[in-house]
């Protein structure tokens, strides 16, 4: 799917390339040339000096100067994040299991039967039971 459909679909305006693809959604820190990530706050302005995303959804009030990317301008930018997700089917992909996409720290503890979607954030120390469901970007 290209930023333009992306677009079209979620009535957002982008400054950059219109018919960039994007293969697929990560964070700045894991995201490669042809994904698309999320840049929420200020605060991690830093992180677009390294990232290798090609694309970056920002909410309208922080728009980055930086012309290496192609942005993706939203009024609301979790949401949209949410919603791109959504597209792109990303969270309902595994029923049990880890997925690729999940952030999982040092330390953790997980039993049988859990399911860890894409985005999902596990901190150090951590101890997840048995028959848990941790959805995405939770």
């Amino acid at each position: 799917m290209n930023v333009a459909e992306i677009c079209q679909k979620l009535n957002l305006s982008y400054i950059g390339n219109e018919k960039l693809n994007i293969l697929s959604i990560s964070t700045l820190e894991q995201a490669k040339e042809g994904d698309l990530a999320f840049l929420f706050e200020e605060k991690y302005f830093d992180l677009i000096k390294t990232t290798k995303a090609s694309c970056l959804v920002v909410n309208k009030k922080i728009i980055i100067k930086n012309k290496n990317f192609t942005y993706l301008i939203s009024d609301n930018a979790k949401l949209t994040m949410a919603k791109i997700l959504e597209i792109f089917d990303l969270g309902t992909k595994i029923n049990n299991g880890i997925s690729d996409r999940a952030f999982l720290n040092k330390n953790i503890s997980i039993a049988d039967n859990v399911c860890i979607e894409a985005f999902a954030y596990i901190g150090e120390n951590v101890s997840i039971g048995e028959n848990v469901k941790i959805f995405p970007n939770v």
